[in-house]
């Protein structure tokens, strides 16, 4: 009798049960449950250690040796949206998202570049973590992984983006 009010008290999916032998079966939920939290705190000190180890500039250029391609390719197609990538305590954005990302935040930074494996000069728009994280709560942003994410682009942001272009890209 005093075993079954002991377990009045706890919810039946966190009550210990027995199998035919007597020995206690683990709960499945909790042990999956803590697999996952584990896991996602190995995965987020792992994370934290390699954003911290490498600086902003040198993922930077990582991000642009490896995905280049894809980057411009993003560029061409999808014109409603402004894709940002992560680099440490930088967000950066590229063409035509980096003009939008300019439209929104005016404080932005934006670096005119010249790669050897590409023909054309690039444009390089940057904002801090800490600026896009405090839009983020208030307007869209859909993050697509942890170094992606999209942002939607304002209608108006789009005008005036050839002169600009030309403009930044002059001295190049």
């Amino acid at each position: 009798a005093e075993r079954h009010l002991r377990n009045a008290y706890i919810p039946f999916w966190k009550r210990p049960r027995r199998g035919r032998t007597g020995a206690v079966l683990l709960n499945l939920f909790e042990v999956i449950n803590d697999y996952k939290q584990k896991r996602k705190m190995e995965n987020y000190d792992i994370l934290q250690q390699e954003k911290e180890v490498v600086p902003s500039g040198v993922r930077l250029i990582m991000l642009l040796q490896g995905h280049l391609r894809e980057i411009l390719r993003r560029e061409r197609e999808g014109r409603s949206l402004i894709h940002v990538y992560c680099t440490g305590d930088y967000w950066v954005a590229f063409e035509r998202s980096g003009y939008g990302l300019l439209r929104l935040f005016p404080n932005a930074e934006s670096t005119p570049m010249r790669l050897e494996c590409y023909p054309f000069p690039l444009v390089v728009v940057s904002v801090t973590a800490a600026e896009l994280r405090s839009y983020a709560r208030r307007h869209l942003f859909e993050r697509r992984g942890d170094d992606y994410g999209c942002l939607a682009m304002p209608a108006h942001a789009q005008i005036g983006y050839r002169i600009w272009h030309r403009q930044e890209t002059r001295g190049l």
